[in-house]
């Protein structure tokens, strides 16, 4: 006897086994969207494929990532968020720039003077603190693409 062949719009049951932890911040997230435990994981598991689909490749949705968390660390180091306060949007335009090597002539630093440098120097710092504040990137593909971006080099 064959098995039907199930329409693509049909629900299926799926027995799944996750940590305690993750299932309880999934069930924290349900609660605050106002939602069930099943709506919220299928929406974030959707919401997963969606990504591939907007960003293309893995590098692609990497550099994004990575552009976001500068911005999350620069904000944590001011307490400031960077569309409302100029120095901070200032320190998040110096980082990108030393991410993708562009020219950002000598900036100020917070602290000493004496602890102030280029801004590519400063830029590729802030990029390698935003990935270990994120997780699932790979710092040796940052790595590179600060090399590749300042250098021309691809290896």
């Amino acid at each position: 006897m064959e098995a039907r062949k199930r329409k693509e719009t049909e629900f299926v049951q799926l027995s799944l086994r996750i940590r305690e932890s993750l299932r309880r911040s999934i069930e924290k997230a349900a609660d605050e969207n106002g939602c069930s435990l099943n709506e919220e994981m299928t929406r974030r598991l959707e919401e997963s494929f969606n990504l591939e689909e907007r960003y293309g490749a893995p590098h692609v949705r990497d550099i994004a990532q990575t552009v976001a968390g500068m911005i999350r660390v620069r904000e944590a180091q001011t307490g400031k968020s960077c569309n409302v306060d100029l120095e901070t949007f200032r320190s998040v335009q110096m980082a990108m720039a030393g991410f993708f090597g562009l020219p950002f002539g000598d900036v100020k630093m917070y602290g000493d003077p004496k602890k102030w440098k280029p801004a590519w120097q400063a830029g590729e710092e802030i990029a390698r603190d935003a990935l270990m504040n994120l997780g699932g990137i790979r710092a040796d593909r940052v790595g590179q693409w600060i090399k590749t971006m300042r250098t021309g080099e691809t290896k």
